[in-house]
Formats: structure tokens, C-alpha cells, sequence
């Protein structure tokens, strides 16, 4: 039965690790937009492509959504979180694909002024 639990919970991390999209946080009222690009790397046989992505927002704000996505939705891109998170002032991202695979992402980042954020809770 363990052993039934432990391959379900792995299944279940592979599952959500090789989407095709990186998604975090959420839109919040007053937030703006601090990328938004196209990454294209093209196919080499026999290399993984790895591509570095940094989202950093202006002094006294902070991250509140972020998406990276694959544009060619049958290509399986793998995401690694190397720093930050929503609610830090910036965030690092490696997204990784297949061997002789390229890669086409789509990333959008969204910051927050603190002041906006401490207004609206003190209202």
C-alpha cells in the first residue's frame, strides 16, 4: 500500500513539473506589468536548451503574478524556481527543454507598489 502511495505522489510530481506552463500568484486590483516577451531559442540536435529567466520588480514593489508559457503547446517544458517567489521583488525561473527540442516561451510578470497594498488592507 505504501509503495502504491509513493508511486502516485511521484506520478503526481511529474505530472505537474513537466506542464507546459509556470504559473504563480495572482492579478490583484492596481498591479502592473513588468514583462512581457517572447524567448525563442532554436533546436540543436542533441542539447537541451536552458534558458534563465529574471523578473524583477522597481524599488518598493513586489511580485503578484507570473506566468511563463510554452507557445508551441505540444513541446514539454520543465520549470525550475531558483529564487524569490510572489510577494519577493524578484524571481528566478529555469525553464528547460527536451534533447533536440527548442524553446518558445511567453513571459509575463506583474508588480505591486507596497503602498497600494498597505492602503487597500487599512481601508
Amino acid at each position: 500500500m505504501r509503495s502504491l502511495l509513493t508511486t502516485a505522489l511521484c506520478l503526481f510530481m511529474a505530472v505537474c513539473i513537466l506542464a507546459n506552463d509556470f504559473e504563480r500568484g495572482e492579478r490583484k486590483t492596481g498591479d502592473h506589468s513588468v514583462t512581457d516577451e517572447f524567448i525563442i531559442e532554436p533546436e540543436f540536435p542533441w542539447i537541451a536548451l536552458e534558458v534563465t529567466i529574471d523578473i524583477t520588480c522597481p524599488p518598493n514593489e513586489t511580485i503578484t503574478y507570473v506566468k511563463i508559457s510554452s507557445i508551441k503547446h505540444d513541446k514539454d517544458v520543465s520549470y525550475q524556481l531558483l529564487a524569490g517567489n510572489v510577494g519577493t521583488s524578484s524571481l528566478v525561473v529555469v525553464a528547460t527543454g527536451k534533447i533536440g527540442e527548442g524553446l518558445s516561451l511567453r513571459v509575463q510578470g506583474y508588480c505591486i507598489n507596497l503602498n497600494t497594498i498597505i492602503s487597500d488592507a487599512s481601508e
